[in-house]
């Protein structure tokens, strides 16, 4: 019965192992100038539909206060759909462009 080598993780570099686990993947542009418009396009219409949206939620009596306060308020969260929206972009780019490369 022949014995396989056992890898220990333990003794092998940390470049080692980095270079044993991932392949060098060549530079590629994925999205163009029309999903990057887009991307603006849609955050820009979340901002404003959640900065109306949190108006309510504020605890200024003041009608500027209170937006400018929802208006605050929603460019953190504006930033987490900007973040996602351009992730989930490059994810279907590059699977659609994985598929038509295996056909």
């Amino acid at each position: 019965m022949q014995r396989k080598a056992q890898f220990r993780f333990d003794t092998i570099s940390q470049e080692l192992f980095l270079l044993l686990l991932m392949e060098n993947a060549p530079y590629q542009k994925l999205l163009t100038k029309g999903h990057i418009s887009l991307g603006f396009i849609l955050t820009f219409v979340f901002f404003v539909l959640m900065s109306y949206l949190l108006r309510p939620f504020t605890f200024s009596p003041d009608p500027f206060i209170a937006q400018l306060q929802a208006c605050f308020t929603a460019i953190p969260i504006t930033a987490v759909f900007w973040f996602s929206y351009h992730m989930f972009m490059i994810v279907l780019v590059d699977q659609r462009k994985q598929k038509s490369a295996a056909k």
